[in-house]
């Protein structure tokens, strides 16, 4: 079994202004909570109530705050959606988002949406077929303009051309110096780099310092 994992990325400067309306959209978002509330407060014995929150709770959702880049990371994220959920991001905020997403490490995915059109994107693995997904080539200057890259960075032949999940995972954390994956554990194992801002609904956010 490989990797499975999706997250997004809100590239860019003005960070804590698009803090605020990350922290919207996910609660906006989170359905699962607002329904799990009203299930719980139907059970009368505290115990069975314990229980169905114990078994029933739905993912937290990380956020990690760096100098050019927001980064959620959602359990309950996948492949499946987590495109239409970074355009619908992008509506809200005016930084371009990256979408990314493994799904063991057959198929993997990521693209760029600004103000909630699609700019471009790359998919590709032996698993697409399985899931009636046509492969998708990258348009690499949209890619650089999108995200205002420097043209001199060396990614086209990676980005463009590279059939290999890790290569491409490993250049995209090195644009957005940002991992793809990342988890409330991996924050606890290097705690004296981040510093937690505030926990609320599920949402936890932390603020990674500058290497």
């Amino acid at each position: 079994m490989g990797q499975k994992y999706a997250s997004m990325h809100v590239y860019g400067g003005g960070q804590d202004k698009n803090l605020l309306s990350l922290k919207d959209f996910c609660n906006n978002n989170k359905t699962a909570n607002v329904m799990l509330e009203e299930i719980l407060k139907k059970i009368e014995d505290p115990e069975k109530r314990l229980l169905v929150e114990k078994f029933s709770s739905p993912s937290n959702i990380l956020i990690v705050q760096s100098k050019d880049v927001l980064s959620i990371y959602d359990g309950d994220l996948s492949f499946e959606m987590v495109e239409e959920r970074a355009k619908q991001l992008s509506k809200k905020i005016n930084n371009p988002v990256i979408y990314t997403s493994n799904f063991d490490d057959d198929i993997f995915i990521f693209g760029i949406y600004q103000s909630g059109e699609f700019i471009t994107g790359r998919k590709m693995g032996d698993g697409l077929a399985d899931y009636d997904i046509s492969p998708e080539d990258l348009e690499i200057e949209k890619f650089y303009h999108g995200l205002s890259l420097n043209k001199a960075i060396n990614t086209r032949m990676v980005l463009e051309n590279s059939e290999e999940v890790e290569a491409l995972e490993d250049e995209l954390e090195r644009i957005l110096e940002a991992p793809l994956k990342f988890s409330i554990e991996d924050v606890r194992e290097d705690y004296e780099k981040f510093t937690e801002l505030f926990t609320e609904n599920h949402i936890q956010v932390f603020k990674r310092h500058d290497r």
